[in-house]
Formats: structure tokens, sequence, C-alpha cells
């Protein structure tokens, strides 16, 4: 196991890699017709993300692009122009299917009802997962889940400690998360994931563990153990939170849940997630299939991403597109005819082949220089002087090096994110969340 010291001399700011060049570094605005120029050059199957703005209340931790509403109408209006656009898009093939959020069961039964009727009514078969917050789902939601089809649920915890709950103003409680969880397996919703933090205000290593053993009794078959990224300059309402853990007790509680988690049985997939070793995601990580996009890691490799709703990114061949995160903005575009484009990139073959090393590297958790040179990627050349930026983590153990191969180790995976920057010339640590 690393040691405390080996985290902290390693812990600075960085990208997650969810897209090469990362979203900073991409362009402001875009043609008014970038999505669907960007859809029309997808052929084959795709992952569809829809984003849900709407929560009942807003978590002072939150670092999403959400909004507030307990107008049911609110709803309704949205799923009209969530229509409007699908309509626009066209015909896809979709394969995967994620509900994200906000948090998608803020929708009532039928509004549900009628989102899914209106993809899936297209789609029929694709996999499909949502996110959900344990205390926003009754029996009648968990049932328009199961309707619609739902293989995975998502479950937002964070924490269940009175302390951190209050600190963070959220509702919750142990019963409520195993109630849904419980709800889920009956309707056969089998596959489910569950979100931690760490380094929220009054939390302790203590009462990290005390969650994590509290969660692992209901035995998710992922779970997500996230930092919390404390970025008040961009989310005002953080400037609320006190009483923050400092630096060295962030790093022991990703120690302390790291351990615990391989201790319980399960796999360090890499950068903050842990699956059951029977679990797809371990299976893809074993079979070099695992790939990573903005849906997080996952099993389906190398699928195009269309994204639908306020906020959406989609990916399609090196190309990018975020839709406008305001609501209001995004809905009278949508109505007009008019791409809601918030900002765009087009990647080059150097951002390109940059990018596949740094996804072999998150996904992989090893690179050999052969290999990658047998596929068009000189590593060298490409990313000049990574050998000798990776020469601290080696002495630490984070990584193994040889000439010609680079071996993250198994604790090293905690460190993965700061591996993979290694490989990035063109990195910047500022505004970017804490690497630990």
């Amino acid at each position: 196991m690393l040691s405390l010291e080996t985290l902290l001399r390693h812990r600075t700011s960085g990208p997650r890699y969810t897209s090469y060049p990362p979203v900073p570094r991409w362009d402001p605005g875009g043609p008014n017709d970038a999505l669907r120029s960007l859809v029309l050059g997808v052929s084959g199957p795709v992952a569809l993300y829809v984003h849900v703005p709407f929560c009942r209340r807003q978590c002072a931790y939150c670092g999403c692009n959400m909004v507030v509403s307990r107008r049911r109408e609110a709803g309704d209006r949205y799923l009209d122009a969530l229509q409007v656009q699908l309509d626009t898009l066209g015909p896809l093939q979709v394969a995967w299917l994620h509900l994200g959020g906000g948090t998608p069961t803020w929708l009532d039964p039928a509004q549900l009802d009628r989102l899914f009727a209106m993809i899936k009514g297209r789609i029929p078969g694709a996999e499909t997962s949502v996110e959900v917050d344990p205390e926003g789902v009754d029996t009648a939601r968990l049932d328009a889940l199961a309707r619609g089809g739902v293989d995975r649920i998502s479950v937002g915890v964070q924490s269940l400690d009175p302390g951190v709950i209050e600190a963070v103003d959220r509702a919750q409680s142990p019963r409520s998360v195993a109630r849904v969880i419980e709800g889920a397996r009956a309707r056969g919703m089998e596959q489910v994931n569950v979100d931690l933090m760490y380094g929220l205000p009054r939390q302790t290593t203590e009462t990290l563990i005390h969650t994590l053993d509290q969660v692992l009794v209901l035995r998710p078959d992922r779970l997500a153990v996230f930092g919390y990224a404390h970025v008040p300059w961009m989310k005002a309402h953080q400037q609320r939170l006190a009483e923050l853990p400092d630096t060295r007790q962030r790093a022991d509680m990703a120690l302390a849940a790291h351990g615990r988690l391989l201790r319980a049985g399960y796999v360090s997939i890499g950068l903050d997630h842990y699956a059951l070793p029977d679990d797809a995601l371990a299976r893809a990580q074993r079979g070099g299939r695992l790939d990573r996009s903005f849906m997080g890691y996952t099993p389906h490799a190398r699928l195009p991403v269309v994204g639908i709703g306020p906020s959406a990114i989609s990916a399609v061949s090196g190309a990018f597109v975020q839709q406008t995160t305001h609501l209001g903005r995004w809905w009278r575009a949508v109505h007009a005819g008019i791409d809601p484009v918030a900002r765009s990139f087009t990647s080059t073959a150097l951002d390109r082949a940059r990018g596949e090393i740094i996804r072999r590297v998150l996904c992989d958790l090893r690179l050999d220089l052969d290999e990658a040179r047998a596929d068009g990627l000189d590593v060298d050349a490409l990313c000049p002087g990574a050998w000798q930026r990776l020469e601290a983590l080696q002495a630490d153990g984070v990584v193994q090096l040889t000439p010609t191969r680079l071996q993250v180790t198994d604790d090293g995976r905690l460190l993965v994110r700061n591996v993979a920057m290694a490989f990035d010339p063109l990195v910047e640590g500022s505004g970017y969340s804490s690497t630990v």
C-alpha cells in the first residue's frame, strides 16, 4: 500500500481526461448546426446521454449543472424540447442509454414513462442506466424505471454520516439507500452503482469508513469514491461550506477507502472506481476492452457519445460539442431550430494520438512502447519527456518502468491520473480538481 506521505508528495491538480483535449481547452461557441453535423457523421451504435437538469434542492457540495424546481410543468416543458431535439437529430442506433443530471428521478412517474417512450420507443433493447437520489425515489418511480427497462441504477449516496449530511444540506438516511437498492433489485434492476465522496465538511476517516461499511452490506456491483472538488469561484453556493478536512486528512481518507474496498473483494479499476471481479467493468479491464468517455469508465469500447439536454456533451471521432448549461437558453434555441452550443472542438491528429495514449494508461494501466509504435503511436515523439516525468512516480512505487514498458502498480492505481498527466505536454494544473 502506498504511504500517506507518498500521496501527499504527488498531490496536484489535473484533468480527469474524459476527453482529450480536456474541456477547458475547447473553443467557446460553435456553428448553429454543430450538434446535428456531428451526429450526421455517426455510423453504427452510439452511447446516448440524456441530461435531466432538475433537483428538489441544491446540496452544498454540488458541482453539477442543475436547476432547483418544484414545478412539474417545468418537467413537461423540458420533455417537449427534448422531443424536438431528438426529432432533429434523426434515427440513432443506441447500444447504451444513460440518464444523468441533476436528478433524473425528479421527474414524476408519468414524465419518466414519457421520457422512456420517446427514447426507447425508437431504440428498443438498449442497455439503460439511470442516476437516482435515494430520498426522491418512491415505489411509483421505481415501477416507472422498471417499465422503462432500466438495467442499472447509480445511487448518489456521498455520505451516511449525520454530521456530514447536515453540513452539506442533504436529506438522506441509510434506510432510504437500502430501500431503493432492494426495491430496484426486486424489480429486476440488479446492477447497482453507489457514488461516495471524501473530503466533505466534518468528515473524518472514521466516518468515511463507517459509511463504506454500511454501503458494503448492500454489496453494490460498482462504487465510485470521488474526492470532493471545492471550487467556490465556479460554484458560489460552495462558499457556505466550512470545516473542510485539510490536505493530509483528505489523503488519509483516500488511502483508507482504497484499502477497505480491496479487502472487501473489489477491484480497483483506476481513477476513483471499484468493481466486483465479475462485473462488466472488471472483465473489460482484464480483457483490454475498457474505455473511458464523458460517461466515465465503460465496457462499451469506442462508442461515440451523443448527448442531449442542457450541458450535455457529444463526442464523435475526435470532434466535441457541449450544449449550453442554461436551461432557458437551451429550451429557446431548441425550439428555434438552433443547436444550443456552448463550446466545441475538432481535435487534430496529434490530439487524437495523445488521447489514445492517455486512454491506454487510464484503462489498461500499462503502456508498451513497441505495441504502441506498431499501432502508429510513437510515444517518444508524441509525448516528449514522459518517461523522465514518471521517474519520481517510479521511485515511490506508483509505476514500474523499463526502457519500453510502463506498468501502473496495484497500489499506484490511486495516482493513475498523475501517471496520465505525464503524457500530456500541455497540461496545466490550475482550474482542475485535486488528484487526491
